[in-house]
């Protein structure tokens, strides 16, 4: 990982995941609105089992969501978690009581989405519930205008919002196509 610019402004979810400790991934969803050749699941989309009704996977383990207060009285407070892999838009609803736990615990937490189910009410919802960073997958929609629009939206809601996309030669040239609205939406980190 390269950053370029002040250090401090490297962002925190990277620092978590890349030097932090703890729990770091959770998924709950099994789902995705979108198949990616860069995805970390593609051509096993249909074969991923779900989670288990008020289950979250966290960490690689599974938890029932009323096991969170213990949890995070056993365990060393992780730096960070991360909301990761399939999209968590697909049944966010069901979050938001996490991200809260995680909040009232003081853990930084940070989402990863493709961004076209990141409506306003759903941002504001996750902004509310205490989420940290989301971060969009512009690749995944090829730049779509809607999901620029809702980067600029989760600006009014979540304290850090950014890109992390793999740099495919797609990608690169839909950017560029596009950077001057991109870079309008004030995102903090690309």
């Amino acid at each position: 990982t390269y950053y370029v610019g002040n250090g401090d402004k490297f962002p925190r979810g990277c620092r978590s995941c890349l030097l932090g400790t703890g729990l770091s991934a959770i998924r709950k969803t099994n789902k995705c609105n979108l198949t990616c050749k860069f995805c970390y699941n593609f051509g096993e989309l249909d074969d991923i089992a779900p989670i288990g009704e008020g289950m979250w996977e966290i960490g690689g383990t599974k938890f029932y969501e009323n096991d969170l207060e213990l949890l995070l009285s056993i365990y060393p407070k992780p730096s960070g978690v991360s909301y990761v892999y399939l999209e968590p838009f697909m049944e966010i609803e069901k979050y938001y009581g996490v991200v809260h736990a995680f909040h009232q615990a003081g853990v930084y937490q940070h989402l990863y989405t493709n961004g076209l189910l990141a409506t306003e009410d759903r941002l504001q919802a996750l902004g509310e519930a205490g989420l940290d960073e989301i971060r969009f997958n512009l690749g995944a929609t090829d730049c779509a205008d809607l999901v620029i629009d809702h980067i600029a939206l989760a600006k009014k809601y979540i304290p850090h919002v950014g890109i992390e996309t793999p740099m495919t030669p797609e990608f690169f040239e839909g950017f560029h196509q596009k950077k001057k609205a991109i870079l309008g939406t004030g995102l903090d980190f690309i």
